[in-house]
């Protein structure tokens, strides 16, 4: 049997699990849930919004990563929840607050309306 001290050597750079005792679910790309929305445990999130802690089993660089979208109800235009706090990017549009599930960072990003012709 080899033990933990062993393996740590072995593998120098891996990260070290929340729980090494619990395997079960340990993976990138594996479901996770945040108050109902639906996601995949990643380490990075290109599009969607990330919560931590959701991933419980994993290393603490993976998040849940979620996408959902967010229309603002006076406009009618659609966009989509994404992390502001965390270098979140909305390239031609702006952030909406209040609109998006999660932790206060997590805004709603619409594009820029263009002025008609």
């Amino acid at each position: 049997m080899v033990s933990l001290a062993a393996l740590s050597l072995a593998l120098p750079n891996a990260e070290p699990l929340a729980n090494p005792f619990a395997l079960g679910g340990r993976a990138v790309g594996g479901k996770c849930d945040h108050n109902g929305i639906k996601g995949t445990c990643e380490k990075s999130c290109q599009g969607g919004f990330q919560t931590v802690g959701d991933c419980p089993n994993d290393p603490t660089k993976v998040k849940c990563c979620m996408f959902r979208s967010c229309t603002v109800k006076s406009t009618g235009v659609v966009g989509g929840c994404r992390n502001v706090g965390s270098g979140g990017n909305c390239v031609g549009g702006h952030f909406v607050a209040g609109l998006c599930p999660g932790p206060d960072d997590v805004q709603c990003c619409v594009p820029n309306k263009s002025p008609p012709p």
